[in-house]
């Protein structure tokens, strides 16, 4: 289990390196909780992030996860629209904006990709791109971890 959580965090690290982003987490969905655990990330500033979690059905759970598509968040707007406190990884990595995407095998979501920055960043399509290729590689990455009887996400 330590040797996946290991692998996970290292495909994590290399992700933030070639997307460039200052933060990259994945958001684990417990579909019986109902509940979006942050377990595994890079870059992050501590070790808060480990111990949020977040309703499905508000904030990140509720864009991403309902809509089922990748969605660009920016602080200022969820300030604007007083949604901020529906984004907890927002606020406790301080990320000024950032882009996620769903994980999903088969037909159901398993998890959520963040790619985040800690200033304001509009991501262009190339950006885009990255990070839905990123998304990609982690499902494959779960995908193929599914064979092994020692694999569980959360």
């Amino acid at each position: 289990m330590k040797q996946l959580s290991h692998e996970l965090e290292q495909l994590l690290d290399q992700i933030r390196a070639d997307l460039g982003c200052d933060f990259c987490s994945i958001g684990l969905i417990h579909t019986e909780e109902q509940v979006i655990y942050w377990r595994y990330s890079s870059g992050q500033l501590n070790e808060k992030c480990r111990r949020i979690t977040e309703r499905t059905g508000r904030g990140i759970g509720e864009t991403v996860i309902r809509i089922g598509r990748a969605v660009e968040l920016v602080t200022s707007e969820l300030f604007v629209t007083r949604r901020i406190q529906e984004f907890p990884i927002l606020l406790a990595e301080k990320l000024a904006s950032a882009f996620v995407v769903p994980i999903v095998v088969g037909r159901q979501t398993l998890a959520v990709l963040l790619a985040g920055n800690r200033r304001e960043h509009v991501h262009v399509s190339i950006d885009r791109h990255l990070v839905l290729n990123a998304g990609a590689q982690l499902t494959a990455f779960i995908v193929q971890q599914q064979n092994n009887p020692n694999f569980s996400l959360i």
